[in-house]
């Protein structure tokens, strides 16, 4: 069995979660058949790439995408068009004539990873296809614009305006990407979700889900007992509006209330940031990119998740579970896995109560042993490797 996967950007590193889910995709479909790769992207032009070692692709090609010119048209495309802005600056043209220097091959089903790869050259597969549409943006867009109606200070009149106009804008945004999101879903044979509530959300007939998932690691990282001066870790790409909220909100809200309490507790920010977020904040450090999420987490002594809107599952909650790594969050950073409060971690809302469940598992150590315990065995019965081949070749079942 041959299977090709299309997707908008190179999986290695596997640094987020769009990416882990990429490869752990790449290697369940290895599994079953032989699988070929088509990404396209910011890479040089169209031509076959070496696949890094260990990796179970057969080959590899690279297509080009083009940015539109910045001017009035693309403006007006983005603007008034039936795609949504962050997919209206780019012309697939290209993409589409170095793929169909690939297709010539038989495969028995494409896959496609996220909305922009069926976009981009779904009408030219020749086989049966699945599109695995990971986030909802429709749904992270309305989160965000909602959360700010709801939060937002009063301002000038040309600052009351420009939020007028952001918000006719991010409604319009929503309603396009709800509508391409359907669009490219009901096209597939399959399409995919990564939770319960975005299948309802996606609203078409052929969803399924697959639960996000989280590498078996070689030995947890995580430890019994907590360091002298403990790290308290974020971990995400903080150029991601939730992450970046997320990140102020720990900064200016929570961290003073845990420090008030002890001053030696220190915050790892782990991931890409740009100069706006880096805050300067006693305690906090912006590691940057790493090309060990292993090794940064030897000295996490605690994972936080202070997010409050965005879509699908937090890798980061799974990749903490698999390591052994107690984790408090926001119940939006839990949102769409199986997790229950005080059984797997600590869900909390408010700012005071955060910290205060960050200062129980930094000094309870019979509470951390009981909720790393249960969210180990959470993740393996539900995202470690196994189960998601087994989701994985579900799916290739239904398709074919």
């Amino acid at each position: 069995m041959r299977f090709l996967v299309v997707a908008p950007m190179v999986p290695w590193p596997a640094t987020n979660g769009t990416r882990i889910r990429l490869v752990a995709t790449l290697r369940a479909l290895a599994s079953i058949g032989e699988v070929d790769l088509f990404t396209f992207g910011a890479e040089p032009p169209f031509g076959s790439r070496a696949v890094p070692a260990g990796e179970p692709v057969a080959r590899w090609y690279a297509g080009r995408v083009a940015e539109r010119p910045p001017g009035p048209v693309t403006r007006l495309r983005c603007l008034g068009g039936p795609l949504p802005g962050a997919l209206a600056v780019y012309d697939h043209a290209a993409t589409r004539t170095d793929f169909a220097r690939v297709v010539s091959a038989e495969y028995d089903l494409a896959w496609s990873c996220r909305v922009q790869s069926g976009l981009a050259v779904g009408s030219l597969l020749p086989v049966p296809s699945v599109v695995d549409v990971d986030d909802l943006e429709d749904h992270k867009i309305e989160a965000a614009r909602l959360y700010r109606a709801d939060n937002r200070p009063e301002g000038s009149p040309a600052e009351t305006a420009h939020r007028w106009v952001s918000d006719v804008m991010g409604r319009w945004d929503v309603r396009r990407w709800r509508d391409v999101q359907a669009r490219i879903a009901r096209a597939a044979r399959v399409s995919i979700v990564t939770c319960e509530a975005d299948r309802q959300r996606l609203g078409v007939g052929n969803a399924t889900i697959v639960p996000n998932t989280y590498p078996d690691p070689a030995a947890p990282v995580g430890r019994a007992t907590v360091s002298p001066e403990p790290v308290v870790s974020f971990v995400g790409l903080l150029t991601y509006p939730p992450n970046r909220d997320a990140v102020r909100y720990l900064a200016h809200r929570i961290a003073p209330r845990i420090r008030a309490r002890d001053d030696r507790i220190r915050f790892r920010m782990i991931g890409r940031h740009d100069e706006e977020l880096a805050l300067d904040c006693p305690g906090f450090d912006f590691t940057g990119p790493v090309t060990s999420i292993e090794a940064a987490l030897t000295s996490t002594d605690l994972v936080v998740v202070p997010l409050r809107f965005g879509s699908g599952t937090r890798v980061k909650i799974l990749e903490a579970f698999a390591h052994r790594i107690p984790v408090v969050s926001t119940s939006v950073g839990a949102e769409g896995l199986a997790v229950r409060d005080d059984e797997h971690l600590l869900v909390v809302d408010d700012a005071d109560g955060f910290a205060d469940a960050c200062i129980r598992l930094l000094r309870d150590t019979a509470l951390r042993a009981r909720l790393t315990s249960a969210a180990h065995d959470l993740w393996a019965d539900e995202h470690a490797t196994a189960p998601f081949q087994r989701h994985i070749g579900r799916v290739v079942t239904r398709a074919l």
